[in-house]
């Protein structure tokens, strides 16, 4: 544990990253612990074959609109949602002049071809997949965590 100059917190961290700040006269723990900042991260204990792939999305992407902002949308209600729609996200203009849906043919694409060729001007890096099989896994893995079968 490390303590604040004046004594009265500690800061802890654990294995996982995960840091709190404890009220060294109360024993409280003070605020949220940064992994609960982050959101859910089922991905992490997943055996789907598709969660280690998704691993790369989720460091630009949070999984729920309530996690904290990076640098990509969120990724709520993702399967059948408009191209650039998340409110508040501040969308390249590449993404704001398309109307297409995001499903099972247009997220393939996207990692088959590379964001910057299926949008070009996106902000998003170029993040291939060229192994089909393990594209299709990323795919129906995003399928389950953002929607639902009968999409």
């Amino acid at each position: 544990a490390r303590f604040t100059p004046d004594g009265r917190f500690a800061l802890t961290a654990s294995a996982d990253e995960s840091t709190a700040v404890w009220h060294l006269e109360t024993g409280d723990r003070i605020g949220l612990r940064a992994e609960d900042k982050r959101g859910r991260q089922p991905w992490l204990s997943s055996n789907h074959p598709g969660a280690k792939l998704f691993t790369k999305c989720a460091n630009c992407h949070a999984l729920d609109a309530q996690a904290a902002t990076r640098s990509g949308p969120h990724f709520e209600g993702l399967w059948g949602r408009r191209v650039g729609a998340v409110e508040g996200y501040n969308y390249s203009r590449a993404l704001r002049n398309k109307s297409f849906t995001w499903n099972e043919k247009t997220l393939f694409e996207l990692f088959d071809k590379g964001p910057d060729k299926f949008l070009p001007g996106t902000k998003m890096p170029v993040q291939r997949v060229p192994d089909k099989e393990r594209l299709a896994d990323l795919v129906d893995y995003l399928r389950v965590l953002t929607g639902s079968a009968g999409q």
